[in-house]
């Protein structure tokens, strides 16, 4: 009887399984992020996943019915108590789960739950065949073990097991699904794959230049933008894995910060207690949602770098693991982090200030040799970089755009640097406590004077001395936008850190301690967990959508679309190239940058490759033209570069006013023959 009632559950699962996947694969409510043959990675995943269980599934019972032995086997093997009890809890666990995330499907519109509500409507075939198999389980344990899992004697010893196992864990077998659970939390949130946001502005640059890169170009050459190439090849890369698809650079993202955090727990874990590494990861992995702003940033993948260089660095200092290599490989990832972005120095900086200090006061643990290493690793990834763009001919443009277009970007006044001084500590006192908290620390060490500070923890002077570098680099350009905030990370975590193993020391009752405690990770998580809600309750973007969408219905693929202003990312996610290297056309409007040659060259590109669309999308940064509808061509009022206005005034000439397209209304423009 019970063998008969199992095959019917079989057959019913099987059955069930085939059609879901028919379901999910002929889905077109899926995201169009594709990696292969249409399909997204999540629709890849949930297909994997069920096609995986039934085939463990059908193997299992052809294995089982040819070889009764093993079933046998099989059978003693699940009729330990603790075994079936452990089973029994997982498969309750998915049920439930289950049934929450199809009710939150259900009512998603309602509590207005934005990204997360499509993520699951998309994925509500997958959920109730979750709940199929959940159930099925449950049902074959409760027809062949009932009077185990039914005992309760049963389920006390396998929870006292439970608990004794996890006291004999060491600490990172339990820290590192945290770190990742926390991790993938807020990159979800905040990845335009899944909340159906389009890429910032620099996101979409980026990402059009690894489309491009992957085709053969150069950057400088053949794509004009002031950051340094490490970014537009870490995009490369991740389209390439990913068959051209955001999540491959997604995915990137998060292993960049997975990487930081498992880097950073081993500079801490020798050096704090658990609860101050705690209250220091989990904080920078939850308020890495602030300077986010979409992800995809130069400042977010320098993290790793400087991460690398703090644990190296500790190893030799703390650790007294002295090889010189270690100096050769903090060199080298400090050659990456300005491959990266010239800005993102700090770390360093405050390396070789505290190490100058310590070889100069004749500290034995640092020789004259450990700065020629040094100089080596940097010296090497330099040069390498400087010998690709010499090889593929355009090193006089990597110089050009990369440094020389960037000094005159950080030239300002000091007025101009100090109100940017002062708009970055409005932050520190209204984004979040893990900032007002670091601040606070790091004034609280710094004011005890400077006999005090040098006799501390030389990871904590790291930190100390870092502080006020990263302000000055952060302000060069007196923008501040949030995601120059990213380099603050590593600092503020180290910071936070320290500074609970000095705080709680002279507190002797353990119990207001561990309040104290518990105030500090819930302030210091509370805004950052407000801030990933309100990310997952946001709308898909629909109005670029519309724009994308009209793009590739009214061109075909090797056809050139010119966005007039800094909207590159259209041009990525509609397939269609931009006719010249700029992109986006700040370079021909920069005073000291700009020059009749850069004019003549867009000019040319204009010629030789006409858009076939040239959309406004009023950069007042990049003044444009206006064509009335009786075909009258007017000028902008501001002055115009030399050689500009020849280049607005061909495109007067060949193009027509063709409509308005969005909610800011972006002008249209059509190529006349």
């Amino acid at each position: 009887m019970k063998n008969k009632f199992t095959q019917i559950l079989t057959s019913i699962f099987i059955i069930v399984s085939s059609i879901v996947v028919y379901l999910i694969s002929s889905s077109t409510s899926m995201e169009k992020n594709a990696i292969i043959y249409g399909f997204s990675l999540p629709r890849l995943l949930m297909l994997f996943c069920i096609i995986f269980c039934v085939f463990v599934y059908i193997t299992a019972l052809i294995v089982f019915a040819t070889r009764p032995a093993w079933l046998e086997k099989f059978y003693r093997f699940l009729q330990s108590p603790h075994r079936i009890i452990y089973i029994t809890t997982l498969c309750l666990g998915f049920v439930l789960l289950a049934i929450f995330a199809l009710i939150i499907a259900a009512i998603s519109d309602m509590m207005f739950l934005g990204s997360i509500g499509f993520f699951l409507q998309r994925g509500v075939f997958f959920i109730a065949w979750l709940l199929i198999l959940g159930l099925q389980l449950l049902i074959i344990i409760r027809l062949y073990f009932k009077d185990l899992i039914l005992t309760r004697e049963n389920w006390d010893v396998a929870f006292k097991e439970v608990i004794n196992f996890i006291k004999t864990i060491h600490p990172l077998f339990w820290f590192i699904p945290l770190a990742a659970f926390l991790t993938i939390g807020v990159y979800l949130a905040i990845s335009p794959v899944f909340s159906g946001q389009m890429p910032q502005n620099d996101s979409g640059i980026f990402l059009y230049f690894g489309s491009r890169i992957l085709k053969g170009d150069i950057p400088y050459k053949n794509l004009w933008d002031h950051k340094p190439p490490l970014i537009f090849y870490i995009d490369a890369l991740g389209l390439f894995i990913s068959n051209r698809s955001i999540w491959g650079v997604w995915a990137l993202e998060v292993m960049s910060l997975f990487a930081s955090v498992l880097l950073l727990y081993g500079v801490f874990r020798k050096n704090v207690s658990m609860p101050a590494l705690l209250l220091a990861l989990v904080g920078l992995i939850t308020n890495i949602v602030f300077p986010n702003e979409g992800g995809n940033f130069t400042e977010e993948f320098g993290i790793p770098f400087q991460c690398i260089a703090l644990f190296l660095f500790c190893q030799f200092m703390v650790m007294d693991k002295k090889k010189p290599w270690r100096w050769f490989l903090i060199g080298g990832a400090m050659g990456m982090a300005l491959m990266l972005k010239q800005t993102l120095i700090g770390i360093w900086a405050a390396l070789l200030i505290i190490s100058a200090y310590k070889f100069l006061t004749k500290d034995r643990t640092i020789h004259l040799a450990d700065f020629f290493w040094f100089l080596g690793g940097l010296v090497l990834v330099q040069g390498a970089c400087i010998l690709y763009f010499y090889i593929n001919h355009s090193l006089w443009e990597f110089w050009d755009v990369a440094y020389r277009f960037n000094f005159l970007y950080s030239d300002i006044t000091t007025q101009d640097r100090i109100e940017a001084v002062g708009s970055i500590f409005r932050v520190f006192l209204t984004a979040s406590w893990f900032y007002y908290f670091g601040l606070v620390i790091w004034a609280a060490f710094v004011r005890r004077g400077i006999d005090y500070v040098r006799k501390l923890p030389v990871i904590l002077l790291v930190a100390l001395v870092d502080f006020p570098i990263e302000i000055i680099l952060i302000s060069l350009s007196g923008k501040n936008y949030h995601h120059y905030f990213f380099t603050l990370l590593p600092c503020f975590a180290i910071l936070i850190g320290y500074g609970w193993e000095y705080a709680h020391k002279p507190i002797s009752n353990h119990s207001l301690k561990f309040i104290i405690y518990m105030i500090a990770l819930i302030m210091i998580v509370y805004k950052p967990i407000i801030q990933l809600i309100k990310e997952y309750q946001q709308p898909p973007e629909i109005a670029v959508t519309k724009v994308v969408q009209y793009i590739k219905s009214t061109t075909k693929q090797g056809d050139y679309v010119l966005l007039w202003g800094s909207q590159t990312v259209i041009n990525f996610m509609s397939g269609r190239d931009a006719p010249t290297r700029f992109v986006h056309q700040k370079p021909l409007y920069r005073i000291g940058y700009a020059s009749p040659e850069l004019s003549q060259e867009m000019l040319n590109d204009l010629k030789t490759k006409p858009p076939k669309i040239i959309i406004n999308t009023y950069l007042p940064s990049t003044p444009f033209i206006e064509i009335n509808h009786s075909g009258q061509c007017i000028m902008p009022d501001k002055p115009l570069p030399d050689g500009m206005f020849e280049v607005l005034n061909y495109i007067c000439k060949n193009y027509y006013i063709a409509g308005e397209i969005g909610k800011d209304h972006w002008k249209i423009y059509k190529l006349k023959n």
